[in-house]
């Protein structure tokens, strides 16, 4: 039911995700054995509602203009229940917003294939990777997604790949300048200093053993169908898949150089996974398998709290 029911790019479907999102929000957002229904709750929701409403807008515009999936909803469902299996990301602060002009790089950088403004996507994606990296450092590792895209869908080199530094140094000279002129670079400093701290046993701490281990699954399934199967996509279908792949790769290496922060940083996965997930129910070609696939994670997110607080 769900399966059919996502499997076209209509308004209702649209609608649908939009008012699942908003469940999950409201079910993470208090304790398993305590409800609470006060104004400061009522605001917490709507504010981070509608912060991650815009999240699924603009993660739907990717997926849809760049088609990196079937006209269908399956990638952008996916990214929504992914979502719901670590809600302690759905919190306002400067790992999400380094998130989101993250999503507003890759936006640019996919859009690379059409080989049109070439000029401004390279400086829009460099200029917004730059904003991500002074909220959250580490982000600089998509800085090498810019080139990889370059070469993957134009296979040139000119100077032209000067242009997504001086985007990325742009942000970055215009905090500098304000932190000079105010005399604390102190500041400045602290705010590009980087803090690698790697520790395998948060994972555990923060309860996402059982969430990893089922993405992990649907990941290695999606990844061997898409490779087994390649010939079904086209030349910039295969380019895109392989962006994909990079774009994941880079996010892990993101999440391992602080997974001190790993119950936010985990986000920057969601993406790429929810792609090539979306891709994988693509090319599942049974329904009921489908059905089974969403309404276990769908349980999964409503019962995994519990358990949690049950047995951790």
């Amino acid at each position: 039911m769900l399966a059919r029911f996502f499997q076209k790019s209509e308004p209702i479907s649209f609608v649908s995700l939009l008012f699942l999102l908003f469940l999950i929000i409201v079910f993470s957002s208090f304790s398993p054995l305590h409800v609470v229904t006060n104004l400061p709750f009522i605001i917490h929701v709507i504010s981070v509602f509608v912060f991650f409403a815009f999240i699924i807008f603009l993660v739907n515009f990717i997926i849809e203009k760049n088609h990196l999936t079937p006209a269908n909803y399956y990638a952008v469902l996916l990214f929504i229940l992914i979502l719901g299996l670590f809600p302690s990301v759905f919190v306002i602060s400067k790992i999400s917003l380094s998130h989101l002009f993250l999503l507003l790089a890759v936006r640019r950088i996919y859009s690379l294939y059409s080989k049109k403004d070439i000029l401004s996507k390279l400086f829009d994606s460099g200029f917004y990777i730059g904003i991500s990296f002074l909220l959250y450092p580490q982000s600089i590792l998509y800085f090498f997604l810019i080139y990889f895209s370059y070469f993957i869908y134009l296979k040139i080199i000119n100077k032209d790949l000067l242009i997504p530094l001086l985007g990325f140094i742009t942000p970055i000279f215009i905090c500098f300048t304000y932190f000079f002129i105010f005399d604390d670079l102190a500041t400045f400093y602290s705010i590009i200093e980087l803090n690698i701290v790697f520790d395998i046993l948060k994972m555990y701490t923060y309860g996402f053993i059982i969430p990893i281990l089922l993405l992990l699954i649907l990941l290695f399934w999606s990844l061997f169908l898409v490779f087994t199967k390649r010939q079904i996509f086209e030349g910039k279908d295969k380019s895109s898949i392989k962006l994909t792949i990079a774009y994941l790769i880079i996010s892990i290496f993101v999440l391992l150089l602080n997974n001190l922060e790993i119950e936010e940083t985990i986000q920057y996965l969601f993406f790429p996974i929810a792609v090539l997930i979306g891709n994988l129910f693509y090319l599942i070609r049974s329904y009921w398998i489908k059905d089974v696939l969403l309404y276990g994670v769908l349980l999964l997110i409503f019962t995994l709290p519990f358990l949690q607080e049950t047995f951790l």
